[in-house]
């Protein structure tokens, strides 16, 4: 039989592919490191098919980096965006003069558990990721072991089983609005959870939960820490029991984080 390898079978199918695509199938082509066996000849080429599909690779090759992590993903969770990376980036600078051991942070609506996972991993400290989804809640422990993180996590709809305070809480919460779903490109709102993606009618409905509860399971002089798509509305929600509230944005330009201290 004749030694085959990945790129041997992706460079046939190049031209079935628009260029913004192409440096995708580059990645699936590094996941295959050696001369394929029939069984994973078989593999790449359904891989190729889901793809052109309009699958996400992630989805696909069933994880994805994420600063100093490796995290596991599937149907049942978001794929961290770039934006929420960058959140967490500056989280990790922010706290790490002042991180103790003792520090408890909540990754509230975790999904894969990235948030948490690399806070703990990096942070050292006490982290509990907390989502509705059981799905989410299991893969989110699987991504903490896979990656040598210690967290705690409880599974809540928002905070109906938290019981505790913490000096930071950071959530990436759903918040497309319901009518803008469908208009969202095939590979999201074909492949990705609609539980993560909506935020109900004006896709406000979970910082208003934030907004009005997150105060009492923040210790004093807590923070808070979200991913937003909006960001005067939600301010205006936060300043009733919030000082210092401030935006940063994306590495689009867009506002997408917003941090705050208890007042």
């Amino acid at each position: 039989m004749n030694k085959i390898l990945a790129r041997d079978i992706i460079e046939k199918e190049k031209a079935n592919f628009p260029k913004e695509k192409q440096r995708e199938l580059k990645w699936l082509e590094e996941s295959y490191s050696d001369f394929l066996c029939e069984s994973e000849i078989l593999k790449l080429k359904k891989q190729i098919q889901e793809l052109k599909s309009g699958k996400p690779l992630a989805y696909i090759l069933g994880n994805m980096p994420f600063l100093n992590c490796n995290i596991k993903v599937n149907k049942n969770c978001l794929i961290p965006r770039p934006e929420t990376e960058q959140l967490v980036d500056i989280l990790i600078k922010k706290w790490k003069t002042k991180v103790t051991p003792e520090t408890e942070i909540l990754d509230l609506c975790c999904g894969s558990g990235c948030i948490g996972v690399a806070l703990n991993k990096a942070l050292k400290c006490k982290v509990t990721c907390a989502d509705i989804s059981e799905s989410c809640c299991d893969l989110a422990k699987r991504n903490a072991e896979a990656n040598g993180a210690v967290i705690d996590v409880v599974q809540s709809d928002m905070f109906s089983n938290i019981s505790k305070k913490f000096d930071l809480i950071v959530s990436n919460p759903p918040y497309i609005p319901t009518k803008k779903i469908d208009s969202l490109d095939d590979s999201v709102k074909n492949f990705e959870p609609y539980l993560a993606l909506d935020g109900k009618e004006d896709g406000l409905y979970f910082y208003r939960i934030i907004a009005n509860q997150s105060f009492k399971f923040l210790k004093s002089g807590g923070e808070l820490a979200l991913e937003i798509d909006e960001f005067e509305a939600v301010e205006t929600m936060l300043k009733k029991y919030f000082k210092d509230v401030t935006m940063q944005k994306d590495y689009f330009n867009l506002p997408r984080m917003i941090f705050a201290t208890l007042k």
